[in-house]
């Protein structure tokens, strides 16, 4: 048993410091997006939608962030809505225990102002209800933030 516990942590350990192929794929594409390189885009896109119509990778996390946390950050819509249709956990906590405290998707997008992931999140079952460690809601974050 704690051989198994061992091997457990130890791949645990090295899954978060690494990104996941999904994680680059997302990162990938917001340098992309910033270099003003459509093809380039496109070619990320595709290969995040290959993880995500394979199951793989869905809620491993880099850094703290699952790839839907990634892909809101990265402002990569198209991989956010194959996320959200997939049913990946809508509530899933980004831990990176400094500026964002157990935020989930729908405050960070609600925070980036991605008003397109807000509305399908909610519409998909986004408890918008949850508390940050701060005790922020989303609406906290929607009013705390305005545009």
């Amino acid at each position: 048993m704690r051989i198994t516990l061992l091997l457990f942590l130890s791949t645990s350990l090295a899954s978060m410091e690494k990104p996941t192929p999904l994680h680059q794929a997302i990162i990938a594409y917001q340098a992309a997006k910033e270099q003003q390189n459509s093809a380039e885009e496109q070619k990320c896109v595709t290969e995040a939608q290959k993880y995500i119509n394979a199951g793989q990778f869905l809620e491993d996390r880099y850094q703290g962030k699952t790839p839907l946390h990634e892909a809101i950050f990265a402002n990569a819509e198209d991989i956010a809505e194959q996320l959200i249709q997939k049913k990946v956990d809508l509530n899933a906590r980004y831990k990176d225990h400094g500026h964002w405290n157990n935020v989930t998707p729908l405050m960070l997008a609600e925070f980036m102002f991605r008003r397109e992931t807000v509305r399908k999140l909610i519409d998909t079952g986004a408890d918008t209800k949850l508390a940050d460690d701060d005790g922020n809601t989303v609406e906290a974050f929607k009013n705390q933030y305005p545009c």
